[in-house]
């Protein structure tokens, strides 16, 4: 969850992060059923109603390029399934933070920020792939187990479920959080 004061003033002012939390954040799209159905067909070649035995198509999560959904395996484990979605709307985002950047970067030279637009343009792909994603819990696991065994049984990764996993569809062991 988004706080106010997640973000450092000295990067982005505090009513900067308030407008953003309320104006954005907890406003993110919900893709439709038939879009989840979709997303599934494409990956898996089935709907979620056949690669399941219980599908919940209300969503218990929404961000701006993924969506979470509570179902059931064939043996019965509750499990989290991600999806991306909006993902044809990663390009245009770049767009308007580039022009965003550079306008501000135009209007006040002090305020150089250009920095991020490579850094989005390079990290995006990387974060629109959940296979990217999960290999890197499984290597931080292993690197807590090796670097900090100490602590290493206090840090825990959902399992995840490869034969239900693909770049654009991630599904893992359902753990309750706050």
């Amino acid at each position: 969850m988004f706080v106010e004061e997640s973000l450092p003033e000295y990067l982005v002012p505090q009513e900067y992060v308030i407008t953003m939390r309320e104006s954005m954040l907890n406003k993110c799209p919900v893709s439709s059923y038939e879009q989840v159905c979709e997303v599934f067909k494409k990956e898996l070649g089935e709907t979620p109603d056949k690669v399941f035995d219980e599908f919940d198509p209300e969503p218990i999560a929404s961000a701006s390029l993924a969506q979470v959904h509570v179902t059931r395996i064939h043996d019965g484990q509750r499990v989290a399934v991600q999806h991306t979605h909006m993902t044809d709307t990663a390009a245009a985002d770049q767009a308007t933070v580039k022009f965003l950047v550079n306008t501000i970067h135009w209007l006040f030279p002090s305020f150089d920020y250009r920095w991020l637009v490579a850094e989005i343009r390079e990290s995006s792909p990387k974060e629109l792939d959940f296979l990217i994603e999960t290999k890197n819990s499984v290597k931080c696991l292993e690197n807590f187990h090796k670097l900090s065994p100490h602590i290493a049984d206090y840090v825990y990764a959902p399992e995840v479920h490869w034969s239900l996993s693909t770049s654009k569809l991630l599904t893992m062991e359902f753990m309750d959080g706050a």
